[in-house]
């Protein structure tokens, strides 16, 4: 057996919202996606649960594409937070 190798940093860091690439486009969320408003409303009473997921663009650094959390992504935007 072969020593497997972590592909993920188990440390968690703040990033600048601003500096969060999405991988894809969520049209219109708070009509086409009902959970949209109950992890909206989450974020705002209780805060982030689960962090965003992601993982450093190559070549661009300080930026970051986001492999996981679109919908609590755009609730933070919502709410008006600068860091994820």
């Amino acid at each position: 057996m072969s020593d497997a190798k972590i592909g993920f940093e188990l440390r968690k860091f703040e990033v600048p919202i601003e500096d969060i690439l999405p991988v894809r486009i969520i049209r219109d969320p708070l009509k086409s996606v009902r959970r949209c408003k109950s992890i909206l409303v989450s974020v705002k009473e209780v805060g982030l649960i689960e962090p965003l997921m992601v993982y450093p663009q190559k070549g661009v650094p300080g930026k970051y594409l986001l492999l996981d959390g679109h919908l609590r992504l755009f609730a933070l935007k919502e709410l008006g937070h600068t860091v994820a």
